[in-house]
């Protein structure tokens, strides 16, 4: 799905004429809106954490003077290491001991959530952004209360579509879990389950 397909459900949504070329966005206000409303509503539910746009033990690594920049497409940075590393001022900052400064050329594993452009986001998860902007774009374009449950049913179910396209895309398994292993031993445990 293209980001002009996405603005185009949302015109659909409020009763305005699609559009052929992206060009034609910056030229019909509804147009405009709705991919301002488009961006906001990729950029919160890729903050969520997807498999498409998540990195584990992402490698960062200062710079001469000790601080690390945050890259522009970062969106969320968890801390994997020792340290308690947050997003701050555009930096890496490191919250126990209060300080940007890491010393230089040294690196820090982090979890890493990234913006994607929506041309490259997998289309179950695009889908569900396009149709959740066109509520959202319905709601603050028109208002009416009667259409929007019925959009609020299309969020749901393609909301449904995209979790499971998560999920089968991350490989989970039962038994990669600790709480799981002392279900499946405890016929050599029985002493645990009496507790």
């Amino acid at each position: 799905m293209t980001e002009l397909e996405a603005v185009n459900i949302s015109l659909q949504t409020i009763g305005e004429m699609t559009l052929t070329t992206a060009t034609n966005i910056v030229d019909v206000y509804e147009a405009k809106s709705a991919l301002e409303i488009l961006t906001e509503t990729r950029r919160s539910v890729l903050t969520e954490g997807l498999n498409c746009n998540t990195d584990s033990d992402w490698t960062m690594t200062a710079d001469a003077t000790g601080y690390i920049a945050i890259p522009n497409n970062m969106l969320r940075l968890e801390s994997t290491g020792d340290k308690y590393l947050i997003m701050k001022d555009n930096k890496v900052y490191d919250k126990e001991n209060h300080t940007f400064l890491f010393d230089p050329l040294s690196t820090h594993k982090v979890d890493a959530t990234w913006d994607l452009d929506f041309d490259n986001i997998p289309h179950t998860i695009a889908y569900y952004i396009a149709v959740k902007a066109s509520r959202i774009t319905y709601q603050r374009l028109v208002g009416s209360t009667d259409i929007i449950r019925v959009l609020m049913d299309d969020e749901e179910k393609s909301k449904q579509k995209m979790i499971e396209h998560d999920v089968d895309t991350r490989n989970y398994n039962i038994f990669d879990m600790a709480v799981n292993g002392r279900i499946i031993t405890r016929g050599r445990n029985p002493r645990g389950i009496r507790g």
